[in-house]
């Protein structure tokens, strides 16, 4: 399988630099704005508490891969908050982990971080100090999540 997504890369690669036909590989999927933080640089918490369904996000999944996305990050607000109905982030990821070579999540890391993505990015702006500036007395709780 691995060597499958190597000859993938290498033909997305020799398509975009000799013939000049680009596409992503990449793609950030912002499933939700609700947040359980109010970090003063970020604008998504301000906004209406949007978010997409599991019939939309699947669509829109499928799309990015019938268009050569292979690498999926889960984004938000915070994605661990995203529901519909019964479905929560994990069934996302499930169902992303059958297309993508690589399936991501990114994170505020204040609630546990329980996920079969390949792959979870937490935002710490610095020490304790810092962050707790910027996101709110959350820093102790992150690193704890992390452990």
């Amino acid at each position: 399988m691995l060597q499958s997504h190597y000859l993938y890369f290498l033909r997305h690669n020799i398509r975009s630099r000799l013939f000049g036909k680009r596409s992503a590989l990449l793609a950030g999927m912002k499933i939700t704005y609700r947040c359980n933080l109010r970090c003063k640089a970020c604008p998504f918490w301000k906004m209406e508490n949007h978010s997409i369904s599991y019939k939309d996000a699947c669509a829109m999944m499928d799309n990015f891969y019938d268009n050569g996305v292979r690498l999926l990050i889960f984004e938000g607000g915070e994605p661990f908050l995203w529901q519909d109905g019964t479905k929560s982030l994990n069934d996302l990821v499930t169902y992303a982990r059958r297309k993508f070579f690589c399936t991501g999540i990114t994170s505020n890391g204040v609630l546990p971080i329980e996920t079969e993505a390949d792959v979870v990015w937490i935002s710490i702006d610095g020490l304790r100090e810092t962050h707790n500036a910027n996101r709110g007395n959350s820093f102790d709780r992150v690193i704890e999540n992390v452990r």
